[in-house]
């Protein structure tokens, strides 16, 4: 069984969980994130990454269902019979569970400085003088 800590993240960023077992599995691994090792907040399918190994991954947003405390994703997946676990241990805290910002555009035109953003679900917004934080 193989235990990785992957460190503390806030609600809204997302999380890479993956798996890299010497062997394809059987079947696909499926990830289990548990709360304080008391309640399963989700179960999913990790998927396959084309290459020189054996890799699954998913990338995960931490949604507002995973509210402030510790986790583990617990990997499972099964070889010729044998099952086999892989745990990656992380800390929920703070945030507010939507997607970031993952495109930025900022322009300056002769009426004046605009900035265009777009989020994960592709909802995109227009800002125009927006104040600057930094010099």
């Amino acid at each position: 069984m193989m235990q990785t800590y992957w460190g503390r993240f806030s609600r809204g960023s997302h999380l890479n969980v993956s798996v890299n077992p010497d062997t394809l599995p059987d079947d696909v691994p499926v990830v289990t994130y548990w709360r304080e090792g008391t309640t399963a907040v989700a179960t999913e399918e990790l998927h396959y990454v084309k290459g020189p190994s054996n890799s699954f991954l998913i990338r995960k947003l931490l949604t507002e269902d995973f509210t402030d405390g510790n986790y583990a994703a617990v990997m499972e997946y099964e070889i010729s019979s044998v099952e086999y676990t892989a745990i990656g241990y992380f800390q929920v805290q703070g945030g507010i569970g939507e997607a970031p910002i993952i495109s930025l555009t900022e322009i300056t035109r002769t009426l004046g400085q605009a900035v265009v953003t777009q989020d994960e679900a592709g909802v995109v917004m227009i800002g125009y003088k927006p104040k600057r934080l930094l010099p």
